[in-house]
């Protein structure tokens, strides 16, 4: 059974749009809809029997109808979701989630809040508009060629949960994630690169970074300790990080000012 397959989906109707904030821990037997889901911030994980897949605001992530799956809340989330039904003919697979890795967060989490906010007011044509929107969300995901493989995904799993155990560590390397996943590093930057569309260098600068501004957002921390939390042992590198990655600088983004 292929992977939820974007260019071949009718939506029949929207059931809602909402932003919200997941308890930390929680069981959905047979969900009713279909529902894609991108988090604004914080990060949190879906389990099933077969797959533990990542909900975190680098991916926009599909659980489909009649799924039965665990939600794992690691930080602070606030997450959206559209609710959907798809025409009778469709074909789908109830136990895989499918998951792709965002190129243009920013664009992704702008579409979601629109459409939250359309939904929310339901002022004039606000149904057609949110299905609009939902279409375009597909449509984004589809032209970004993004799409998280399965097969390959499972291969890293290892190598991300030792990202995600040791993001506060500064010495933490390709090399490190590669013996985690217990491959080579040549082959594992070559498949990572496939999978996620970004080396992994990279991946782990905007991983660390996205926990930064969750954290900067949040509040409580000086910008030298959510330096440290992210695993930079040098705020002037961490600053200029960060300045280069989202445009900013971290004291502006703490104040809102972005």
């Amino acid at each position: 059974m292929p992977d939820f397959d974007l260019s071949n989906i009718t939506v029949t109707g929207i059931e809602y749009s909402l932003n919200f904030n997941p308890s930390p821990h929680s069981e959905r037997l047979g969900r009713p809809h279909f529902g894609i889901f991108h988090n604004a911030s914080g990060r949190c994980y879906a389990v099933t029997r077969d797959q533990t897949v990542v909900f975190d605001p680098l991916h926009v992530v599909l659980l489909p109808k009649d799924s039965t799956y665990s939600i794992t809340v690691e930080d602070h989330v606030e997450a959206y979701v559209i609710e959907f039904d798809c025409a009778d003919d469709f074909v789908w697979d109830k136990n895989r989630i499918s998951s792709w890795i965002l190129r243009d967060a920013a664009l992704m989490s702008s579409l979601f809040s629109e459409a939250e906010r359309i939904w929310t007011l339901k002022k004039t044509a606000y149904y057609p508009r949110c299905m609009s929107i939902l279409y375009r969300i597909f449509a984004e995901l589809e032209r970004e060629s993004a799409y998280v493989s399965s097969p390959g995904r499972e291969k890293l799993r290892s190598a991300l949960a030792c990202l995600e155990s040791r993001i506060s560590d500064p010495t933490l390397s390709v090399d490190d994630l590669a013996d985690a996943a217990g491959m080579s590093r040549s082959y594992f930057a070559k498949l990572f690169s496939e999978v996620y569309r970004v080396p992994p260098a990279k991946y782990i600068t905007m991983i660390r970074l996205e926990k930064a501004k969750a954290l900067l957002t949040e509040g409580g921390l000086s910008v030298g300790e959510v330096a440290e939390s992210v695993g930079y042992s040098s705020l002037y590198y961490f600053s200029s990080a960060f300045r280069r990655e989202i445009g900013v600088c971290p004291t502006d983004f703490a104040a809102g000012r972005h």
